[in-house]
């Protein structure tokens, strides 16, 4: 240390722990109202208005935040809840809101919730969030909400049950870009109609396992939308909703999406106008009755523009299966690029699964991808005629098909099997991935066994000299799981 250096440091001051204090505290102090209000507005609002006992600074520091969050949890003493809930919209200053979500049980308190809710609106709610339980007496929400200038975001639903909407004769959401509906009820097709048709900018749209049972058809439009989910109530609450009315007409008509995400048993008949399109699509469904597969294959024919196809067993099974003459009613994929669905498809051919898949790769003539999601395999249930050929081959396999990935797969002979097939097959593949299923390799005493696997798939013959084969062992927590299809719209 140099001299200059060390009468530095000499005549510098040492801060005691009080004086650091101080100064930690300064620092906060400096941070203004604006923002101290804007860190206060990512907490929960029960914690937020904590911070009230901090310091004298901090007393009234939480009536200028934006979000507002209550949320009762079903232990909760109920009169708290309430009082907490008025308290602050009471106290809170007359800033903006931007997002108001509201969880609560509504028993015989509708008239005050409502209340709560026109309150947001009045404060130019910008996000609404509203999920209801335990309704005892019927919630209607205010007309104001319909009406709201301020909102971009709207989310309605039931946690439990169905949540029976009442729709005003005027709807007018001007700026409403997100409309996010869970286990809703409407009265009848106006009330749905009238809804729909009032948010003239709406970019997405999600229906959430709502029940139709009093709607006989949605027309579903709006050249602004991109992004539309459709998610079915599951099979075993079917009777919570589907008591009368489970042929209701879903039209899609004069949309581009951008994306469009279908779940659920095919209650109601989906269909796509020639006006419309979707990019990019996911199709996951259950088929359980002959009819619903002619369902499925008309909503198959409304995706002909699409470029990227996520689409499950049934669907491609079993729509295909039921009638061979629907082959070659099949449209033309001729903008699809990218195929997923599931590679247990080339095992268990008993409902003519292959023959199903194989058809639609002979009609997607430009297809660059092909994605194989891996699932349990239980090779006992594998068909005999395993075994398999391309004659005549698709002609993506030669002009078109660049990469191939596989994942979960196990190293069954019938696995192996579908790999060599690809190989043989596509002429000008690039690339193979190839991904084992994580679980099945644990064992360090398996290191051999994927040795082996390993070297076995790059002896198999290649139809592309240029292609490159890549294998994976993802560690367990990579391995995807499915979510909860019922689950809230976050």
């Amino acid at each position: 240390m140099d001299l200059s250096s060390a009468i530095h440091n000499a005549e510098r001051p040492k801060l005691s722990i009080v004086d650091k204090i101080d100064e930690d505290e300064r620092s906060i102090t400096d941070l203004g109202d604006a923002l101290l209000g804007l860190i206060l507005s990512y907490l929960p609002t029960k914690d937020a208005v904590k911070t009230s006992v901090l310091a004298k600074i901090w007393q009234h520091q939480w009536m200028s935040i934006s979000n507002l969050e209550f949320r009762e949890e079903a232990q909760d003493d109920r009169a708290l809840f309430v009082n907490f809930v008025e308290r602050v919209l009471l106290l809170r200053e007359s800033s903006a809101i931007t997002k108001f979500f509201l969880e609560c049980g509504v028993r015989y308190d509708s008239s005050r919730i409502s209340s709560w809710v026109s309150t947001a609106v009045k404060h130019k709610v910008q996000e609404l969030d509203l999920r209801f339980w335990e309704i005892r007496e019927p919630l209607v929400l205010p007309c104001c909400v319909f009406t709201c200038k301020s909102l971009l975001q709207l989310k309605i639903g039931q946690l439990n049950e169905i949540y029976d909407l009442r729709v005003p004769s005027s709807v007018c959401f001007s700026s409403l870009k997100i409309l996010t509906l869970r286990r809703v009820r409407f009265p009848d097709d106006y009330s749905a109609k009238t809804l729909l048709s009032g948010c003239p900018v709406l970019e997405e749209l999600n229906l959430i396992g709502c029940c139709w049972d009093n709607v006989k058809a949605v027309c579903i439009s709006g050249s602004r939308l991109k992004n539309l989910t459709i998610k079915e109530m599951c099979i075993k609450n079917i009777g919570i909703c589907y008591r009368h009315n489970v042929d209701t007409e879903f039209v899609i008509c004069g949309v581009k999406l951008e994306y469009f995400c279908y779940s659920g048993s095919l209650n109601h008949d989906y269909c796509f106008s020639r006006s419309s399109s979707a990019v990019n699509v996911s199709i996951e469904s259950e088929l359980r009755d002959w009819i619903l597969h002619h369902r499925a294959f008309k909503l198959l024919m409304g995706l002909s523009y699409t470029k990227s196809l996520h689409v499950c067993l049934c669907v491609l099974v079993q729509v295909l299966s039921v009638s061979r003459e629907m082959f070659s009613r099949l449209p033309v994929f001729s903008h699809l690029t990218n195929l997923t669905t599931h590679w247990s498809i080339w095992f268990y051919n008993d409902l003519g699964s292959r023959e199903g898949l194989v058809a639609i790769l002979h009609n997607s003539p430009c297809l660059e991808s092909l994605q194989l999601e891996g699932e349990y395999f239980d090779s006992s249930y594998a068909h005999e005629g395993y075994e398999w050929n391309l004659d005549p081959v698709p002609a993506c396999f030669s002009t078109h098909l660049k990469t191939i990935e596989i994942s979960m797969i196990y190293g069954y002979k019938e696995e192996l099997y579908g790999i060599k097939m690809f190989l043989k097959y596509a002429t000008v593949l690039k690339k193979m991935t190839i991904s084992f299923d994580p679980v099945g390799f644990l064992a360090p005493h398996l290191l051999k066994r994927k040795l082996e696997i390993f070297e076995r798939i790059l002896s198999f013959p290649k139809g592309s000299t240029s292609c490159i084969i890549e294998t994976h062992f993802p560690a367990i927590t990579e391995v995807r799981t499915s979510d909860d299809d019922m689950g809230y719209m976050e």
